[in-house]
């Protein structure tokens, strides 16, 4: 009877993240939050694609960025959202192999490949509407030529081949994978690998976007009607077109606020917070909590474009047969 007890002991905290603090209690709330977010995040995100692929005409520079931004959210809903939350059963709720997802490299791999993709993608789609932004606004002469539809889609590409390029070498080197610490980015990739490249791609993608909004309303404050005035004179219809663009750029920067407000406190505890001497049991909770703040954004991107884009919110309207 000793001898059985001993074995469930030993086997019971066979792994170091065993060891850690019991917050299963926290990991439930947060599991079921989770949940209602991977149901509105396919949902809200599938609506847009649909509507965006079904209707040509709403397939416009801007909405094909607003596209892809939706297909990486979509992705990190359907395949992102449940691998972590079956690992963050196995390593927070039950505290044990259970589902036997936690012990399998490949398996971490994918978790961090989605949260990389999700991550990255939506960075440097950010960036890429910011830029599709700046040319309306600040350079309207020449918005056909650069930013036509193909180039758009060569823009949206250009971002989905740097997020697998940018993400290949932490599989195949810059990795140090260990069954005893709980799968993450920061414990599963090597030091270097987030210090010297994700977080200057972070920083630097972030940087660019904020900057070229802060070029884009001192045009808007300062230029506006100077520019419109010279559009006005040459094509009519442009000009009518150059002021709408101007409403978008409100819908613009409202989600691009909620994308920068949702990165704040997981980059506070990622790089701020893993320096303190907190236990990493606390470092996980928070790092899980502030990763859900940053789902909401993806849950939310589809409703604000949809709703201050008539023709996306009719074509929704339609789809879902409310119209």
């Amino acid at each position: 009877m000793d001898g059985t007890r001993t074995l469930e002991h030993n086997v019971s905290y066979l792994y170091n993240w065993q060891r850690e603090v019991d917050t299963r209690n926290v990991h439930i709330g947060l599991l079921c939050w989770a949940v209602v977010i991977f149901v509105f995040m396919i949902l809200n995100n599938g609506l847009l694609i649909t509507v965006v692929l079904k209707h040509e005409y709403l397939q416009t520079p801007p909405n094909i960025i607003v596209l892809n931004i939706a297909i990486v959210d979509f992705i990190q809903g359907l395949f992102g959202i449940p691998i972590r939350e079956a690992m963050t059963y196995e390593y927070d709720i039950a505290r044990g192999l259970v589902l036997g997802m936690v012990d399998k490299k490949y398996v971490c791999f994918l978790r961090i490949f989605f949260t990389l993709l999700s991550t990255g993608g939506e960075l440097f789609l950010f960036a890429t509407l910011a830029i599709e932004r700046f040319v309306a606004i600040v350079l309207p002469f020449r918005y056909d030529r650069w930013m036509c539809k193909r180039n758009t889609i060569l823009l949206s590409l250009l971002c989905w081949v740097l997020v697998f390029v940018i993400t290949a070498p932490a599989f195949l080197v810059w990795n140090r994978w260990d069954v005893n610490k709980q799968c993450s980015v920061q414990n599963t990739l090597l030091n270097v690998y987030n210090s010297a490249v994700l977080n200057p791609i972070v920083y630097a993608s972030m940087v660019l976007t904020a900057g070229l909004y802060g070029k884009i309303f001192w045009v808007a404050k300062m230029k506006r009607s100077q520019i419109l005035a010279q559009i006005q004179a040459v094509n009519h219809t442009k000009a009518v077109a150059y002021k709408r663009i101007f409403k978008i750029l409100k819908n613009v920067v409202t989600i691009l606020g909620l994308f920068i407000l949702s990165w704040i406190p997981l980059l506070f505890v990622r790089i701020v917070l893993t320096r303190t001497s907190l236990d990493s049991g606390t470092i996980f909770v928070l790092m899980s909590i502030t990763y859900k703040i940053l789902l909401v954004k993806s849950v939310v991107n589809p409703i604000i474009f949809c709703k201050k884009d008539r023709r996306l919110r009719m074509a929704v309207s339609k789809l879902l047969r409310l119209r």
